[in-house]
């Protein structure tokens, strides 16, 4: 049985970075940590324009989205509209990747606590399904 990998073309050196992780804090010989695969940038991408409020990013005030803004509403049937906020958010962008599925959970114990599961595919290596969780709390 033949098996064939499709790898994204700036993955096939494993010594080439694609891009900085998202935790900014120096790792090792680099001043910051690097994704070496562009699942793992996407992921990272996909963490900081969600955690990113609009208007904070300048020069780029549509960067982001309203996530905190809307954490601080009542609390109604959140779901629906988180996930139009974020949806909306990533296909505005982060292009070449698609959406399959946006799961919003609640934390039972602390309200103030948001958890969100974000499932995508990158459309150009395959339709494997990756997974990427925001964690986010009501300041």
């Amino acid at each position: 049985m033949l098996v064939t990998k499709i790898i994204n073309p700036i993955d096939v050196d494993s010594n080439v970075a694609v891009g900085l992780k998202l935790n900014l804090v120096p790792t090792g010989s680099f001043f910051f940590g690097c994704n070496y695969t562009t699942v793992e940038q996407y992921k990272d991408n996909i963490k900081n324009l969600i955690l990113t409020s609009l208007g904070e990013r300048i020069m780029l005030p549509g960067f982001g989205s309203e996530l905190q803004k809307y954490l601080f509403e009542i609390y109604n049937n959140k779901t629906v509209d988180l996930y139009h906020i974020i949806s909306s958010a990533i296909e505005t962008w982060i292009s070449g990747i698609t959406v399959d599925q946006i799961e919003v959970i609640d934390d039972n114990i602390d309200k103030n606590i948001v958890k969100v599961s974000i499932f995508f595919h990158v459309n150009s290596i395959s339709n494997k399904t990756e997974k990427v969780d925001i964690t986010t709390r009501v300041q």
